[in-house]
This record gives structure tokens, sequence and C-alpha cells, in this order.
């Protein structure tokens, strides 16, 4: 049995009583996040070549969140979490070389610091999903925890409105608690 976005919107709409007939930001949000916590979930391995005299690369389009970067000697290349501190970096000193520093901007592209000297192949491993398609890439048993997930972040959105912080515990406890499963299964982070 496969996971759709419809089924999880029908699920979401029946448990919070609602009519929402669009919730994808949300399943993104939440798939994102029990990737974050549940690494074994949804891995890849992908090989980015970056070209001499380069500093950036785009990501795969099915990427979600990354797992480790690592040079061609399976060296990790430090994550700096802001783009502003990876230029300050380059500002500070241009000297190209063999990558160790990288960040990633909007979800879409690596940028490296030093700047690459000559044709480098880096490996990254990384939670991925397709998030444009109907259907969702994983195990039936991540059914419950998106659907909590989602009824989680619906009530957090909905509390401003009157939701109950008894509800949207409820909630983020029925998540926690199907997210527990998955980390048993899968893996914790």
């Amino acid at each position: 049995m496969s996971i759709t976005k419809a089924t999880i919107l029908s699920a979401v709409n029946s448990r919070l009583t609602l009519k929402k007939t669009e919730i994808d930001d949300k399943i993104v949000q939440v798939i994102q996040e029990i990737c974050s916590r549940v690494p074994g979930i949804l891995q890849k391995e992908s090989s980015i070549t970056v070209s001499a005299l380069d500093y950036k690369d785009d990501l795969p389009t099915d990427y979600v969140d990354w797992r480790s970067l690592t040079d061609s000697y399976r060296k990790p290349l430090e994550y700096i979490k802001s783009m502003d501190e990876l230029m300050a970096k380059f500002n500070a000193d241009t000297t190209a070389g063999t990558p160790k520093f990288f960040t990633i901007w909007n979800a879409k592209e690596l940028f490296f610091y030093p700047q690459v000297v000559a044709e480098i192949t880096l490996k990254l491993f990384y939670c991925y999903q397709d998030t444009t398609a109907d259907t969702i890439t994983m195990p039936d048993v991540a059914k419950e925890a998106i659907i909590e997930g989602v009824c989680h972040q619906l009530e957090l959105e909905r509390g401003t409105l009157g939701a109950t912080t008894d509800q949207q515990r409820t909630h983020e406890r029925l998540y926690d608690k199907q997210v527990a499963i998955l980390e048993k299964r899968y893996g914790r982070l």
C-alpha cells in the first residue's frame, strides 16, 4: 500500500474536522522533520562533481535534508549554518584549495569554501523525497507519523484562532510516539 497526499489530507481533515484542500507545505515540513530525526528512513548517496574554480553546485532535486558531505578521501566537510558565515571566510581569504566547509542555500544549492582548485568529486549522503509527486516515498509505517505531524502543525497554526493547548499536545504526543516507532525500526539521530 502506498501513502498518497490525498490519503493524508483526508485523514487530517477527518481528525481535525477541517475542510482543507491543500496541505502539501505541511507534509513537506513533517517529512523533513521525520528525516532529520530518523536518518535511516530514506537515504541516498550522490556524487557531486565540482568544476575547477567553482564554489557551488546544485543539490539533487529530491533532496530534503543532508546527512554528510565528504571529499574523495571520505573526509567530511564541516557544515556552516549560515551563508553569511561562509561568505566571511571568502572575504577573509580567497585562496583556492580543497573544500573544507559548506553551507546549503535555499535547500537548492551547496556552497563550498575554499573555492575548488581542480575538479573534485564530493559524496553527499542525504534524505530524499519527491515532494512534487502525489505518492509519498516512505515506508507505510510512516503514514501515521505524517498524519499526526500534519495535524500537530495545523493545530499550532490554528492555536491563535482558538485551538486548545490540549489538542496541540495530543497531536504532538501522538506524532512523537509514531516517530519513536520509526526511530526504533530505522535508527535514531
